[in-house]
């Protein structure tokens, strides 16, 4: 049986593409073969296994409240007709999405010694694609995000009719019909893959005779989860960036309305620059890894290797759970409207006051007439007085 395992892990020898979803690095296909005298020697693997045990989840706990708390305050009504909180909002479920189907997943292996994808064959094809479409669609959300705010930028005159709610909703819902049947084909594809004798369960993973998965899947997925958003989103951030850098003196020239609506768009702008910069910050290792990464070498090489794996895959998924505290850093209104949420039991028991919100864009929307208090003027008037002078006007 040793022989045939080898065999797998030989040949898949990139597994985590593949098989577990992610780690197959972390996930103890690694571990639970090697013999004492191999990487359980070397305090590189113990370090691994304790951010596997006991970082993983902090980092799925306090992701997942964010990513909760974000989708509520990105679907309230003023905010789920804009383009760009309708692609956060789904990011915030697609992440959450890969925290649970594969950190999550990994944590119960690590601690628990059981492994979600073995329990039933179908188990196995519906939870990989399940996986492999979360993953694939925050990464291109960062991408319809990062291309709204190159819109808005580049092309304000057209923004309006570009970036709208209703075409961002379109957009996502055919973005996820797109990604659904890139990874469909994991229901024939992949399989358990059993020990021919005794039928112990190895790997939730193609056969070792299916040439496409074993070596053109892997970098498919590399090139389209990885790669290619990963180049789409850094050109566009450099453009956004330049253009708001040779903007800058034209915003402090526009008059009043125009300079208001300009501030208001670079700051979701820079919130959004932020969002995937850090993208870009956290994923890197991660292709790093898929490019350069080898299982081959001597025990400690192996050790420092499985170290160096685990902390890609630990930034992979700090990734998928930051964004929320992003948004409350850069985004006045999230910030604005997270209070509101939160605040709102305090609100009804009279404890705090609901505070003002800009009205810059209600005055131009309401239909109530403005009335104002009676002057001195208008008591001089009313009595048959005349007045001269500039008389103050009301608005």
């Amino acid at each position: 049986m040793s022989s045939e395992i080898t065999r797998y892990n030989s040949i898949g020898n990139k597994e985590y593409n593949i098989s577990n979803g992610l780690p197959a690095v972390i996930s103890l296909n690694i571990t639970e073969n090697v013999r004492p005298r191999g990487m359980k020697t070397f305090g590189e693997f113990h370090v691994s296994m304790a951010i596997v045990t006991y970082v993983f989840p902090i980092v799925i706990a306090i992701g997942t409240v964010g990513n909760i708390l974000s989708f509520i305050v990105l679907t309230r009504r003023r905010l789920r007709d804009t383009s760009v909180y309708v692609y956060l909002a789904v990011l915030a479920c697609a992440d959450n999405g890969v925290l649970y189907l594969s950190a999550f997943k990994t944590w119960v292996r690590a601690v628990f010694q059981w492994e979600l994808l073995h329990v039933s064959d179908a188990g196995c094809k519906i939870i990989m694609c399940l996986f492999l479409v979360s993953l694939h669609l925050s990464a291109w959300l960062i991408v319809a995000m990062s291309t709204d705010r190159f819109l808005v930028v580049w092309f304000p005159f057209k923004a309006a009719y570009w970036c709208s709610g209703k075409r961002a909703k379109i957009t996502t819902a055919i973005l996820t019909l797109i990604i659904i049947a890139y990874n469909i084909h994991v229901f024939w594809t992949l399989g358990l893959v059993r020990h021919s004798k005794t039928g112990r369960v190895l790997a939730c993973g193609p056969s070792v005779d299916d040439y496409f998965m074993m070596k053109v899947f892997p970098i498919l997925k590399l090139v389209s989860y990885s790669i290619l958003p990963f180049c789409i989103v850094l050109v566009l951030n450099v453009l956004i960036t330049f253009r708001l850098w040779k903007n800058r003196s034209s915003i402090s020239r526009a008059d009043g309305s125009n300079s208001s609506s300009r501030v208001s768009q670079n700051r979701i702008t820079i919130m959004l620059l932020t969002v995937s910069f850090v993208w870009l910050l956290m994923t890197s290792p991660f292709t790093m890894w898929s490019l350069l990464g080898t299982h081959r070498g001597s025990s400690h090489q192996r050790a420092q290797t499985f170290l160096f794996k685990t902390i890609c895959f630990l930034c992979l998924y700090i990734n998928h759970g930051i964004n929320f505290y992003l948004y409350c850093c850069t985004g006045r209104r999230f910030r604005q409207d997270l209070t509101d949420i939160i605040c709102v039991p305090c609100r009804k028991i009279g404890l705090l006051q609901r505070p003002p919100h800009d009205t810059s864009m209600i005055t131009m929307t309401t239909k109530t007439p403005l009335v104002r208090k009676e002057s001195p003027w208008d008591k001089q008037a009313s009595i048959g007085g005349s007045v001269k002078g500039n008389v103050p006007t009301y608005v």
